[in-house]
């Protein structure tokens, strides 16, 4: 198997359930100066929880495009409930649903077994999610 360099985009196959989906998505609204690409651990979906950092290039935080994003991602229903906000201490937008958001889990895993489960439960609900989210904002945005 070949050596993929995770930030070289155009050297992947990406499908619609992909880690990268989300980003992908949204980069064809604008150009990204984000370097994470992918919402989960492709290898491991249980290290981390699921979270998207990103920023348009060249685009103001106040532009209203990010607006337009946020409630495209706000409205969708689906398995988990999405959120999008800005983070001052990062100076990126987050994509992430409410569970990871109010519990503040993102590189934290939870240690108690009961704990463990939901947070498992959380992720997998996430992750089927992406491919119904990322088609609900090509809908909202017209794109391809």
């Amino acid at each position: 198997m070949d050596d993929i360099d995770p930030y070289n985009r155009t050297n992947r196959n990406i499908e619609l359930n992909d880690d990268t989906a989300l980003f992908l998505t949204i980069e064809k609204i604008k150009d990204l100066s984000s370097r994470q690409i992918s919402i989960f651990e492709i290898n491991n979906r249980y290290t981390r929880g699921v979270y998207l950092y990103f920023n348009f290039k060249s685009v103001p935080k106040t532009n209203s495009i990010y607006a337009k994003l946020k409630d495209s991602i706000e409205s969708f229903k689906g398995k988990s409930s999405w959120r999008m906000e800005y983070v001052k201490n990062r100076k990126s937008h987050l994509i992430i649903p409410q569970y990871f958001y109010d519990n503040d889990i993102q590189r934290i895993i939870p240690e108690e077994e009961e704990l463990l489960l939901t947070f498992k439960q959380e992720v997998d609900h996430a992750i089927a999610d992406l491919p119904f989210l990322t088609e609900k904002i090509k809908q909202d945005f017209q794109l391809n």
